[in-house]
């Protein structure tokens, strides 16, 4: 699951183009589900290879806190690690957006429930490979935990892609989206030559980006 995350982080594509060790990006997206709550991991299998994964959580209030404790553990390492010349300078240029920014462009979500997030590697996508992804975790919801009665999930989306009509269409309703400034601070540099490296088109560099969350009544 942690090659998966590191597989899909931008934009679906590699973080390898940005991050020369993506441990702490890993760590830091991933450690609550894997090391807390493990038994409300799904994946999803093509010829015995894991090719994705939902990663799912029923206390929020234990992963915010878990979260914070693990902010401040990944400043300490990756502090640590500038000073020894361990990261290039994409790996500070994302450390600095987390740090300053990325909290002020967090949208709102309920602060109960359960939530969720998920990566499929490329080639293995579909709306029908996701759906029954998101079931699975929903009835693993209505069996473990009849007491939660909303889950909720945050996804990047296009200002031209995935909005409320398309969601609705699942079942799904979209709580807030604001706007996300990760790429575009990222990719800054040289914004049109970062794209063609990760096989993205410049038209959608151009696009908007939202992080945007989503929720459904159980």
């Amino acid at each position: 699951m942690r090659k998966i995350c590191a597989a899909t982080a931008v934009m679906g594509e590699s973080i390898e183009l940005f991050f020369s060790n993506s441990e702490f990006f890993v760590d830091f997206f991933t450690s609550y589900y894997t090391d807390v709550e493990p038994q409300s991991a799904f994946v999803v299998e093509y010829d015995g290879r894991v090719v994705g994964y939902l990663l799912g959580c029923t206390n929020v209030k234990k992963y915010l806190l878990y979260q914070f404790m693990m902010f401040w553990k990944l400043i300490l390492k990756v502090l640590k690690g500038i000073c020894l010349k361990k990261y290039n300078k994409n790996c500070i240029k994302f450390f600095w957006w987390l740090m300053w920014k990325s909290w002020r462009e967090i949208p709102c979500a309920p602060m109960s429930g359960a939530h969720f997030h998920f990566n499929i590697l490329k080639g293995y996508r579909g709306i029908s490979t996701t759906k029954r992804l998101v079931e699975a975790y929903i009835t693993y919801l209505k069996e473990k935990h009849p007491n939660i009665k909303i889950v909720w999930g945050q996804m990047e989306v296009f200002e031209n892609r995935r909005m409320p009509a398309v969601f609705e269409r699942f079942g799904w309703k979209l709580y807030d989206k604001v706007p996300f400034s990760k790429y575009k601070y990222m990719m800054k540099c040289d914004r049109s030559c970062e794209g063609e490296k990760l096989g993205v088109s410049n038209k959608k560099l151009k696009s908007k980006v939202f992080l945007a969350t989503i929720y459904k009544q159980l």
